[in-house]
């Protein structure tokens, strides 16, 4: 998401449809230049560098009900992020 304010994105699925090697994609979910994100009840199938990223000039991003099916990556990159918050995020292995 980039430039976007005021969204939730709910009962989301990432996944691929052939292994990709180590790394199935560099960023799965990347909230950049926004605020008042929220990110919930979301099951990531992939192995990125990055699942979960709050990447840039953002304020209030909320990451919550996640499962990762393998492990999940979750990142704060620099360029002033503020306000991000994790929560009831399953790291091992989903449904």
């Amino acid at each position: 998401m980039w430039l976007s304010s005021f969204i939730t994105v709910n009962n989301v699925t990432f996944t691929r449809s052939v292994s990709r090697g180590t790394f199935d994609c560099h960023h799965g979910v990347n909230v950049t230049w926004s605020q008042d994100v929220a990110v919930t009840n979301s099951l990531i199938r992939v192995t990125c560098v990055h699942d979960t990223a709050s990447f840039a000039w953002n304020n209030a991003v909320a990451f919550s009900n996640i499962t990762g099916y393998y492990r999940i990556n979750m990142d704060q990159h620099g360029l002033l992020p503020y306000g991000t918050l994790w929560s009831n995020v399953y790291l091992a292995k989903g449904k």
